[in-house]
């Protein structure tokens, strides 16, 4: 699964991640939006995208949870306080003409490994 994962994110997303701090977005490295940022905490949002890229020195989160649109974080391991700090985006990209016009079964296949990885980053994990 884990291979399956890496692959579809390779072939979807150019990472590292970036952010945008006008728009608070965070896109692929080719600028295809991937997620909007929740917060408007300017230092969680640069953690969250350390984190994302496995950036020397980044700080995990303790907790993390997700349903299929929403990431959230914590710093508590019991989840009591995660709150949603991304939003997934770019369906236009996946399913659009000028995009990859992927099929919605594909294009929601690829939204769930990109959450998938995601969390496991989010986590401090590599997905394996």
């Amino acid at each position: 699964m884990a291979e399956e994962i890496k692959k579809m994110i390779a072939e979807t997303w150019t990472l590292p991640f970036v952010g945008d701090k006008f728009s608070m977005y965070v896109m692929d490295s080719e600028h295809h939006v991937c997620f909007n940022f929740l917060s408007k905490d300017e230092e969680l949002y640069k953690r969250v995208i350390d984190v994302l890229n496995n950036a020397p020195g980044s700080i995990s989160f303790k907790g993390t949870g997700r349903d299929k649109t929403h990431i959230a974080v914590s710093d508590d391991t019991s989840n009591e306080y995660a709150k949603p700090i991304l939003l997934v985006r770019g369906w236009g990209y996946l399913t659009g003409g000028g995009g990859l016009n992927l099929s919605y079964e594909e294009a929601a296949r690829r939204q769930d490994a990109l959450l998938d990885y995601c969390e496991a980053r989010l986590k401090g994990k590599d997905v394996e």
